[in-house]
C-alpha cells in the first residue's frame, strides 16, 4: 500500500500505529487524523467504508539457535518455555489472545511490547518464543535469524480490515488510490 501511494511523490503519509493508540478507528476518520486506517477488527458506520483488506497468517517462532526447541514442538515443551505477547488496544488483540489461551491456557509471559520489530529482536537475542506474522519471520529471519517452530494446532490468520470515509470517494486521486 505505501509503495503504491508513494507512487505520487506530493503525498505525505503520516504513519500511527492503530494498536497502540487510545483513539478508535472511527474517531481517526471522523476528525480528520487520518484518511485510511486499517484495524483488526471491522466496523459498522454509514459514513465508513470498511472492506476485508488482507489477512496476516501467524507462526510460533524461536531463535535460530534455540538450545531446547528444533522445528516442531509439542503443546507440553512449549509451555516449558517463556512467551512474548504483543500488547494492544484489547478490542484490536482480543481474539487472537483468547485463541491462544484456549490452546496453552496459562503460560510464562516473560516479555511484553507494542512492537512486533521488538518482539521478534527479544525472540532472535533470547529463549524467549512467541506468536509473529509470517510475513516478518520470512522478511526478517536472514538477518535476525528467527525459525519456525511447528506446532500440533494452527493459529487462525488476523484479518485486516480497510476503512475511509465515504465521502472521500468523492476525491479521483483518492478513489484512484482505493481502487
Amino acid at each position: 500500500l505505501v509503495e503504491y501511494i508513494r507512487k505520487d511523490s506530493q503525498v505525505e503519509i503520516e504513519h500511527h500505529d492503530i494498536l497502540t493508540t487510545d483513539e478508535q478507528p472511527e474517531d481517526l476518520l471522523a476528525y480528520r487524523k487520518a484518511d485510511i486506517v486499517v484495524s483488526m477488527a471491522p466496523l459498522n458506520n454509514r459514513s465508513i467504508v470498511c472492506t476485508h483488506f488482507n489477512k496476516v497468517e501467524c507462526i510460533l517462532a524461536c531463535s535460530e539457535n534455540h538450545p531446547r526447541l528444533g522445528e516442531t514442538a509439542t503443546i507440553d515443551e512449549i509451555l516449558q518455555e517463556s512467551f512474548t505477547q504483543f500488547v494492544a488496544r484489547k478490542n484490536d488483540i482480543k481474539d487472537h489472545h483468547s485463541v491462544i489461551h484456549d490452546m496453552l491456557g496459562e503460560r510464562i509471559i516473560g516479555f511484553r511490547s507494542k512492537s512486533l520489530i521488538t518482539i521478534a529482536n527479544a525472540i532472535s537475542a533470547t529463549e524467549l518464543i512467541g506468536f509473529l506474522p509470517q510475513s516478518l519471520v520470512d522478511y526478517y529471519s536472514s538477518t535476525i535469524k528467527l525459525k519456525k517452530v511447528s506446532i500440533p494446532f494452527t493459529i487462525a490468520p488476523v484479518q485486516l480490515y480497510l476503512m475511509y470515509n465515504r465521502a472521500s470517494m468523492n476525491n479521483s486521486g483518492f478513489t484512484e488510490l482505493i481502487e
